[in-house]
Parts: C-alpha cells; sequence; structure tokens
C-alpha cells in the first residue's frame, strides 16, 4: 500500500503553460492535487504552471542540432514563484517558438515526414534523461498524447530505463486508417504508425480517453485496460437570466476543420430567421486569421459578428451577457471522421458558461453523443435542422433557461474537480499498488 505523497511523471509533447495554453488540461487534473510532478515535454517554450518545477526539454531544434553536435535534451527546474519572471532567453530553455510558429503556417505531410525522419535519426540524450528519471524516482508515469513518431520512441525510450507504470491518455482517434487524404505522404505516415500502435499500446497499464466507444475497441483490440476521463469544470449553481433580444449566440475557439462552414450554416438560418426582424445574432471570438471566402462565409450580412481574439479571462463575463454558446464541428467527412472520438474541452467549459448549450454536429461525434446522452444541449445533427431549431428556441426562450440549467448540473455531476481528481488517484494507486505488491 501507498501511504506517502505521490511522484507523477508527465510526458507530453506541449509546454505546460497557462498562460499560452488557457484550456492547459495538466492544470485542470493537476492544480491542488497532492502528488510532486515532473515533466519531460517535446517542444519549445517556458514553463508557466502551479505545479511542478521539474522539467526535461527536447525540440525538434535540439533534434536536428544532434545529428552534427550534442545530444537532444536538457533538464532544468524553475521554481512555481519564479515562473512568470524567468526570462525567454534562459541558456536552459529552449524557447524559440517563433520559428515553429512560422513552420506552422507551412505545415504539411512533408514537413511531417522529415520530422518523422528526425525524430527517428537524431541522438537522445538517454544518460541525461536517466539520471532526470532516477533523480525523480517518479510512482507513475503519465503520457497524455496524440501517437506519433517522436512520442512513440520517447516513450519506449522511458520504458526501457524506468520501472515505474505508465498510463496514456489521448483525446483523439490517434492512428485510425478511418480517414481522407489524396496525399500518399500522409499514408506513408499513417500506415506504420497503425502498424506499430499495437505493440506500443501494451506498454501502457491503463489508457483513458474521451470516448466510452474508443475505449471498448482499446480493450477488446489490444487488451489494455481504459476508461474515459473529462476535464473539470467549478460549476457553481447558477441563477436564472432572462434572455436577450435580439438572442445572443456566442462561439469562442478556433475555426479549423472547417468549423466555420458549420457556423455559416447558422448565418445562412439567420437570413431567414430575421428576414423580418433581427432576432437572433451570432458573435465569434477567434483567434483565427480569416480569409476572404471565411469573411464573406462569417460577415454580418448573415448577422454573424467576428470579434477576434479576446483573452480566456474575459470569456466568463462574454457568456454571462449571452444566451446561447456555441460547440460546433465540420459536416464534411473527412473531418467528421477525423474529430469522431475527440470531445473538446470547450465542451466542459460551457458547462459553467451559464448559457445554454447549443452542439451542431455529426451524429457520430463523441461529444455530440455525449451531451445528447446527459440531456446537457440542444442538439443538432444536420445543418437543415438549424432553422427551426432556431425558431423555436427563439419563440420559446424557456428552452434556452432550462437548457442553461442543464448544463451546469451536467458539469456539478459528472466534471467536479474532487471527481475526477479522485478518480485519476483511485486508478494511479491501484496500478501503483499492483505494480509494487510488497
Amino acid at each position: 500500500m501507498m501511504y506517502r505523497r505521490m511522484r507523477i511523471l508527465l510526458v507530453g509533447i506541449d509546454c505546460w503553460n497557462d498562460s499560452t495554453n488557457g484550456n492547459n488540461v495538466y492544470s485542470n487534473w493537476f492544480t491542488g492535487f497532492n502528488a510532486e510532478f515532473a515533466n519531460i515535454y517535446l517542444g519549445p517554450g517556458i514553463p508557466e504552471n502551479a505545479c511542478c518545477e521539474r522539467y526535461f526539454q527536447i525540440t525538434d531544434k535540439m533534434m536536428a542540432q544532434s545529428l552534427y553536435s550534442k545530444r537532444a535534451g536538457k533538464c532544468f527546474c524553475i521554481h512555481l514563484e519564479e515562473m512568470q519572471v524567468k526570462s525567454a532567453d534562459s541558456p536552459s530553455i529552449e524557447s524559440d517558438e517563433t520559428v515553429y510558429k512560422k513552420a506552422k503556417a507551412f505545415s504539411g505531410q512533408i514537413l511531417y515526414l522529415i520530422r518523422d525522419i528526425l525524430w527517428s535519426t537524431g541522438r537522445i540524450n538517454k544518460k541525461a534523461l536517466k539520471d532526470f528519471i532516477s533523480d525523480f524516482n517518479p510512482d507513475i508515469i503519465f503520457c497524455p498524447h496524440l501517437y506519433s513518431v517522436r512520442v512513440r520512441r520517447v516513450e519506449r525510450i522511458i520504458h526501457s530505463i524506468c520501472n515505474a507504470p505508465m498510463v496514456g491518455f489521448t483525446g483523439d482517434a490517434e492512428v485510425s486508417l478511418h480517414n481522407i487524404s489524396f496525399n500518399p505522404l500522409f499514408w506513408i505516415r499513417r500506415i506504420p504508425l497503425h502498424w506499430s500502435y499495437a505493440k506500443h499500446i501494451k506498454i501502457f497499464k491503463h489508457y483513458f480517453t474521451f470516448s466510452e466507444k474508443q475505449c471498448e475497441e482499446i480493450i477488446k483490440q489490444y487488451g489494455v485496460p481504459s476508461s474515459t476521463l473529462y476535464k473539470c469544470t467549478e460549476c457553481k449553481p447558477i441563477k436564472e437570466k432572462e434572455t436577450n433580444s435580439p438572442l445572443k449566440i456566442v462561439y469562442a475557439g478556433r475555426l479549423y476543420c472547417n468549423r466555420w462552414k458549420t457556423i455559416s450554416a447558422i448565418g445562412d438560418a439567420l437570413m431567414v430567421l430575421n428576414e423580418d426582424s433581427v432576432k437572433s445574432e451570432v458573435f465569434v471570438y477567434s483567434q483565427d486569421q480569416l480569409t476572404t471566402k471565411q469573411k464573406e462565409a462569417l460577415s454580418p450580412n448573415k448577422f454573424i459578428h467576428f470579434m477576434g481574439a479576446t483573452h480566456p479571462s474575459n470569456l466568463p463575463s462574454i457568456y454571462q451577457d449571452a444566451d446561447v454558446a456555441l460547440h460546433v464541428e465540420s459536416f464534411d467527412k473527412k473531418y467528421r471522421l477525423d474529430t469522431m472520438h475527440s470531445l473538446s474541452t470547450k465542451i466542459i467549459d460551457l458547462m459553467s458558461s451559464t448559457c445554454a448549450i447549443l452542439a451542431i454536429c455529426w451524429e457520430q461525434n463523441n461529444g455530440w453523443n455525449y451531451l445528447k446522452r446527459e440531456d446537457a444541449a440542444i442538439c443538432i445533427s444536420k445543418t437543415e435542422e438549424i432553422l427551426p431549431t432556431l425558431r423555436e428556441i427563439v419563440s420559446k426562450p424557456q428552452i434556452i433557461k432550462d437548457y442553461a440549467k442543464k448544463a451546469n448540473e451536467c458539469g456539478r455531476r459528472n466534471h467536479s474537480k474532487e471527481h475526477i481528481q479522485e478518480q485519476i488517484r483511485n486508478i494511479f494507486i491501484n496500478i501503483i499498488n499492483q505494480s509494487n505488491p510488497s
């Protein structure tokens, strides 16, 4: 049995920074969690959070330099009180994110393939990595990831040098071959990953996902215990608020994977609904830069107002002033398949928004099914259902009030920090005890 404070080693790609990543699941799950943390991450950036001081960093740049210079990987510590003032030009931290941002703007399968080759052939400083892990001496290793060449290599190295049990997590369909792509490079990368996944997943004692269906597939196909793990949200009981006239619908988030097309379809419905008078409008907050085509699709002519980016701290007041909060996914077949098993963390955030949630997605989308099953949102699975649904909620505003309450109740019932952290702790402790029976 385990009586001392648990030591958790987190292994992932993104930097644990709550300022640049407001939806960071690490902080969501582990703020206030009674444990010690260390973090291995495979990208640029300087950590900023309230949980972890010990880090080991490997980046694309380090891997490229390792081909002709020193091996990739650096360990460092940042005391919690120093994180917000840590200099961006620290010599011990790879923080050159400008290169990464420029590369992302031109990302494509060729660059992804080059990265795969780099992470397959680059030299990792295994001694430094082993020393870092040995010094921390983790009880358990938690790997939230999207399976890739770089993730596979680092996780297998860790598995070979450390006896601590490993637990995986994914929020997506990682290596499914149910995809649509006419780029042969996509399949050159995808098929080997699919083949190697069956062996790799066996290193995990447990596998968390957002999707019950995906858990069933993992248990059946790979024999690895699996269960759902969702994001936390703090939902205080809400007071019923009066609806606006015109009805105010808000979308806050990214527009990629053709989500903007679904929002545009709402605009098409609003052009009919608002023919005699303005009954409803949509306000879109996003950091994405609109293309000319997107500007036309999300224009005031369709009663859609693009508000640009806003800081996450502004969202509570934005939602408080709104009636309906949108969750949308694309209806294009390619993106339907890509996002089938995902459950956007935005959905959980919206449960504390004081708004009714309007979910417009393919009916086999995991997030849509979760909301439908919990009766926590107004759910639309076809674009032709948008107009009659809007007509109904405009004419019967009590529907909005009822669903704002249902969303809040779902959040309090299923996503409280106490509930989620207890779930994580119980599974971790059981795995640790099984791995160390003495």
